[in-house]
């Protein structure tokens, strides 16, 4: 990138570089907190309501407690300007009736590695109830909810690992989606099925094909959930590879819905690779957490912007180690030669468009 920027708009770069930083450590501590046991949260919480605080105040009391003696003033800061301080409790009530919770309730599912089982959240535990997004700062939004009683999800396992959880986040991230779906629908990825089941389920909706790689996911799915649908007449299996087939296919579809990985930084390459093959061939698709992957998107970039800022030339993108290194690198000759002559441009780079048209072209 080449810069050609006025004292001014140096200044305003200057402090997208400290919100970027302030982002970084906002999703560190995020990443701290799930990353432990909260079995002890809802003791932690109901101590803290008898010394007097509220509910609300309690339960953000406990997600800040592994944070050290000399940060509490900086996380403090950084609790207000993120939300940390005012956690959203969700009524479990309204996830627990939906038709798809409950028809799982009824099943015991194996298929080989493959099993459906129900985890819970902890009573006052925090997660992202909704997609990280970027506020009118710059600032990137990290949504949380918790419930003030044990809640249980389903969830398909593969071994010991986790392949698709049913929680409070994936029925909201999902609830534009299933808005927009109409008429002959495509869904890359099976997951648990709730799109399929809840697309299926609308009158306007004549038609839904699951393209979906794993067979023994297919089979749990063909044997167990299927039958179960309301709607299964409605409801197609291919088995292959997403990219292959949006490539390949000639089938016309009204709507697309990309839902492939389970978090914003393993979805970037396939979301990269599918943003291609939308504007190719001017497809009708829409992604799972797209939001929340060009945060991350915007995150990497503004990494990159600061590094060429700083001087950073050809040499230094030769090389990598991880698939974030490749990215970087292809993100670096595909802008290479990219003039920023104002804040403005810089602002325009990182914008929801701007990501959006960077991630078809590096």
């Amino acid at each position: 990138m080449k810069f050609s920027l006025s004292e001014t708009d140096k200044k305003q770069l200057e402090e997208l570089f400290l919100i970027h930083e302030d982002n970084l450590y906002a999703s560190d501590i995020l990443n701290a907190y799930l990353s432990n046991s909260h079995e002890d949260d809802g003791a932690l919480v109901n101590l803290y309501k008898r010394k007097g605080l509220n509910e609300q105040e309690a339960v953000s009391r406990v997600f800040g407690q592994s944070i050290n003696d000399d940060e509490i003033e900086d996380y403090e800061r950084i609790s207000k300007l993120y939300g940390f301080d005012k956690l959203t409790k969700l009524n479990a009530s309204v996830y627990e009736n939906t038709p798809y919770y409950k028809l799982l309730k009824k099943v015991n599912l194996k298929q080989k590695d493959v099993a459906l089982v129900h985890p819970a959240y902890y009573p006052y535990e925090a997660f992202l109830m909704d997609e990280t997004h970027i506020d009118s700062d710059g600032r990137e939004v990290m949504p949380l909810g918790y419930f003030d009683k044990s809640f249980a999800f389903p969830a398909l396992t593969k071994g010991k690992r986790t392949w698709m959880s049913l929680i409070p986040h994936e029925i909201r991230t999902m609830a534009l989606p299933l808005e927009k779906a109409h008429g002959k629908v495509a869904t890359l990825g099976l997951g648990l099925g709730y799109f399929a089941f809840m697309a299926a389920k609308k009158e306007d909706v004549t038609s839904v094909d699951i393209i979906e790689f794993d067979p023994n996911v297919i089979a749990l799915f063909k044997e167990k959930l299927l039958p179960l649908f309301p709607n299964k007449k409605k409801i197609n299996i291919i088995k292959g590879d997403a990219i292959a087939f949006l490539k390949n296919s000639k089938a016309r579809y009204d709507y697309i819905f990309a839902d492939l990985w389970h978090r914003e930084d393993d979805a970037l390459p396939l979301y990269m690779a599918l943003k291609k093959i939308q504007k190719e061939k001017n497809l009708p698709l829409d992604y799972w957490i797209e939001k929340s992957i060009l945060a991350y998107y915007r995150r990497i970039l503004i990494t990159l912007i600061s590094e060429e800022y700083s001087g950073a030339t050809d040499d230094d993108y030769q090389h990598s180690e991880s698939e974030l290194d490749r990215i970087i690198n292809r993100l670096h000759f595909a802008i290479k030669d990219k003039e920023l002559t104002s804040f403005e441009s810089i602002v325009a780079l990182l914008s929801e468009n701007g990501l959006k048209e960077l991630s078809s072209i590096a």
